[in-house]
């Protein structure tokens, strides 16, 4: 169970500490899974508030679209804002599950074609 487990499972989740663990936390420790196989962000999605809707946007914001926009690839970085967009609106835990996955499915991708594309340069550059 990482901070970010912890953070989104309480009652009343805090901005404040989101800011401080975004800041000194890798991203990555995001997408890990604790021991009843749960996202830190599924915790946001099934404790449905305006509170955890901010969060939630912040966090996904941060983890997937900023580095997006710092790689100039803004038309992922935009795709990515509108499935931000689709979670908060969606008024069924369920669905606003299966969108986080999505989210989570598409950055994943992004991220496998980025490192794929800065492999093949350093290898056309030998």
């Amino acid at each position: 169970m990482s901070p970010f487990h912890v953070l989104f499972s309480t009652v009343g989740p805090s901005q404040d500490v989101l800011e401080v663990l975004l800041k000194h936390f890798p991203y990555q420790i995001l997408d890990a899974k604790d021991a009843n196989g749960k996202q830190p962000l599924d915790y946001l999605v099934s404790n449905w508030t305006e509170t955890t809707a901010s969060l939630l946007q912040i966090t996904i914001q941060r983890w997937m679209v900023d580095p997006l926009v710092r790689w100039g690839a803004t038309s992922w970085a935009q795709v990515m804002s509108n499935r931000i967009q689709a979670i908060l609106a969606e008024d069924n835990k369920d669905q606003r599950l299966t969108l986080c996955n999505g989210a989570y499915s598409a950055f994943t991708l992004y991220e496998h074609l980025e490192a794929t594309s800065i492999f093949e340069m350093a290898l056309w550059k030998r």
